[in-house]
């Protein structure tokens, strides 16, 4: 009985983990983005825009939440292969080990099209 809180222990503090990962990338990544996009680009871009008016920062705020609502969705999904690798149900480092180059081109193959697919 005593492994449940155990297992509900590292289950949260490995949810925490991810979630703290994931949103320091997204911290780095959203504003360099957003630098690039919507200032260093903005002239290039300007033609393509499809609405002329800039979105209030209530807007921006907006975003930003639905953002890291997004990242704790994704930290949640991660459960799912944390829990596989811990039932010994995930072989990918073997076959990763084994082809090495070959593997990690292919699984960038199949993250390309997986994703494009979504």
């Amino acid at each position: 009985m005593d492994t449940l809180p155990a297992a509900l222990t590292e289950i949260a503090h490995h949810w925490m983990m991810g979630f703290r990962s994931d949103l320091t990338k997204y911290i780095i990544a959203a504003p360099l983005a957003w630098l690039v996009i919507c200032v260093l680009l903005a002239p290039v871009l300007k033609g393509r825009k499809i609405r002329p008016e800039t979105p209030p920062w209530r807007q921006h705020l907006m975003e930003l939440v639905c953002s890291v609502r997004s990242v704790a969705v994704f930290s949640t999904v991660s459960l799912m292969t944390f829990g596989m690798a811990q039932a010994g149900l995930l072989w990918g480092d073997g076959l990763r080990e084994a082809a090495g180059p070959v593997w990690i081109a292919a699984s960038f193959a199949l993250t390309v099209v997986a994703h494009d697919a979504w």
